[in-house]
């Protein structure tokens, strides 16, 4: 959809090709400082559109983000990069559909806690690394 309400970023290259965007809606207009969008775009080797978040940040941590999925606990990643055209990171990521833990009345089910448990252990892991002083 090329739109002034859309960002002008419709497509991104992948190693067989260039993938289209087709931008739905902004998700958090009420929030300016998060340039986030549902989109949905069609993948080689898929059957059918898949549904996408495209995110533009000024920062993104790949290795949590490649750390978690490795395990099942991050959605899939279809790109990463900071394109000329943009002066921003753009992650595009598979649209996770479920409920948001905000609107869970009663608690988080077991599962949910463990898979919490689970990525807060590795993401513990990877930054502890990282900030360790050199001997």
């Amino acid at each position: 959809m090329n739109s002034p309400l859309f960002p002008y970023m419709t497509s991104f290259h992948l190693s067989n090709g260039d993938i289209q965007l087709k931008y739905r809606y902004r998700l958090h207009p009420q929030n300016s400082d998060k340039i986030v969008f549902m989109a949905s775009t069609h993948i080689p080797g898929e059957d059918h559109e898949v549904d996408v978040v495209v995110k533009f940040t000024d920062t993104y941590c790949i290795e949590a983000h490649a750390l978690l999925a490795k395990d099942g606990l991050a959605p899939k990643l279809f790109y990463w990069g900071k394109p000329n055209e943009v002066a921003m990171y753009v992650v595009v990521i598979e649209l996770v559909k479920g409920e948001s833990a905000t609107g869970v009345v009663g608690g988080l089910s077991a599962t949910a806690i463990s898979a919490l448990a689970k990525a807060v252990q590795l993401l513990h892991g990877l930054f502890l690394e990282s900030c360790e002083a050199p001997m």
